[in-house]
């Protein structure tokens, strides 16, 4: 695996999402790099301690270099997580990201500090780096303090989700020399979203547990307000997880086609308000409507369908530049079916002519060889491509001169009159 780079396999935006719920739910910083020790995602949490200071200079990032090193050596050596001190008197933790028990990465936990400073060994180290001791030894102790037990938990968390990561880029490297890289890759998503939701629902259950059974012992309203915070944190984070979790059964391959009855006046609306609570203030305005033409009932599966609207509406106020989003469905009859029209009109999108070309004629063709252009894998539109696919529907997208892109996805159902209800 010499010529395969650990962000081929899984791309930095969701690296870095990974990293950054993991700051924030254990309150630590924490960085992923690749097999060499170079950075490949932004520090999360980064102390100015670490940041401004000890990685300000060429020496400095050196040495923090090789201490990451040398924890990632010393994890492997050993086989779990290693947790151990930096040049800088800090804690640090660190597991290796590895496929096929080859290294590829390595997860990186710390910049919290014991409860005792080595003054004189940062005065030492600041004079090294050339740096003011006092203002270096004033921003370690701006640092946070962590207690044993703390490191212990995020280091364990830590080891879970590099091992998470790991499954999934094995999987991607396996898909890769399988030559099916749009399925198992998708499979692979699956099962990292399955498992991190899993894991951050249980290290929340064990994380709440451990400081509430020591609010007896220690002042009870430092206590308490330490809970809430770290339970917000956890319950944001899962949350996020949480949201995925419909996808997988179909990524997975493993639900069939699920036609009942439905009324897409009703279900699709439902899907939309959902999408509008979620969105960020300062969001494009999101415009939805069922025209007449759509009957009241349809025998169809109204989950993938609701699936797919959700996916291109989100798309869409994601490229959108702060306009506006229009979506709706209409219907024609043609021959026995019903064919359900979803019309997604994107007003002065960011979507480049080029990027919509690949998107085109990669939903044509469906060739993995359009798994390389960013706007298909950051997009999600394997998982768009593949129910679409399963629905026996078609897609088109385009641009005018105006800026507006609109998305067309068309799919055969059967209008119910009432005898299948």
């Amino acid at each position: 695996m010499p010529n395969i780079k650990l962000t081929d396999l899984i791309d930095r935006k969701t690296l870095q999402k990974i990293q950054d719920g993991f700051s924030r739910f254990t309150g630590i910083a924490s960085l992923i790099t690749d097999r060499d020790g170079i950075p490949i995602t932004k520090g999360s949490g980064f102390t100015t301690f670490c940041s401004k200071m000890n990685r300000s200079s060429k020496l400095g990032e050196n040495l923090c270099r090789l201490c990451d090193k040398k924890g990632t050596l010393k994890a492997i050596q050993e086989g779990k997580v290693s947790v151990y001190t930096c040049h800088a008197g800090l804690i640090e933790c660190a597991m290796p990201i590895t496929i096929n028990d080859e290294l590829a990465g390595c997860f990186i936990g710390g910049q919290v500090r014991p409860p005792e400073i080595d003054e004189a060994l940062l005065r030492r180290r600041a004079i090294r780096l050339n740096l003011d001791p006092d203002e270096y030894i004033k921003e370690a102790y701006n640092t946070k303090e962590k207690n044993p037990r703390e490191v212990a938990r995020a280091a364990e968390f830590l080891g879970e989700l590099a091992g998470v990561i790991s499954t999934m880029a094995l999987k991607n490297y396996t898909s890769l020399q399988n030559t099916k890289m749009m399925e198992k890759a998708s499979k692979a998503q699956a099962v990292f979203i399955s498992d991190m939701a899993r894991k951050m629902e249980e290290a929340i259950k064990h994380w709440t547990s451990d400081i509430s059974s020591v609010a007896k012992m220690e002042d009870f309203t430092q206590v308490k307000k330490r809970v809430s915070e770290i339970a917000d944190q956890g319950s944001e984070l899962y949350s996020i997880v949480a949201d995925s979790m419909s996808f997988i059964d179909d990524s997975e391959g493993k639900a069939a086609l699920y036609e009942k009855v439905y009324s897409p006046a009703v279900d699709f609306t439902i899907t939309a308000n959902g999408l509008k609570k979620s969105l960020p203030k300062n969001s494009p305005e999101l415009i939805f409507n069922v025209e007449d033409s759509v009957p009241e009932f349809i025998l169809g599966d109204v989950t993938r369908i609701s699936q797919i609207l959700f996916k291109l509406t989100q798309d869409a106020i994601l490229q959108s530049d702060n306009s506006k989003v229009r979506v709706s469905f209409s219907a024609q009859k043609k021959g026995y079916a019903t064919m359900l029209i979803l019309t997604v009109e994107n007003q002065k999108s960011r979507t480049a002519d080029e990027e919509i070309k690949f998107i085109s004629d990669y939903f044509s063709t469906g060739s993995k060889a359009f798994l390389v252009h960013k706007i298909i894998t950051e997009m999600g539109l394997p998982l768009v491509y593949m129910l679409i696919h399963q629905l026996s529907g078609t897609f088109s997208i385009s641009k005018d001169s105006s800026g507006t892109v609109t998305t067309v996805v068309s799919i055969p159902q059967l209008e119910d009159k009432g005898d299948t209800k």
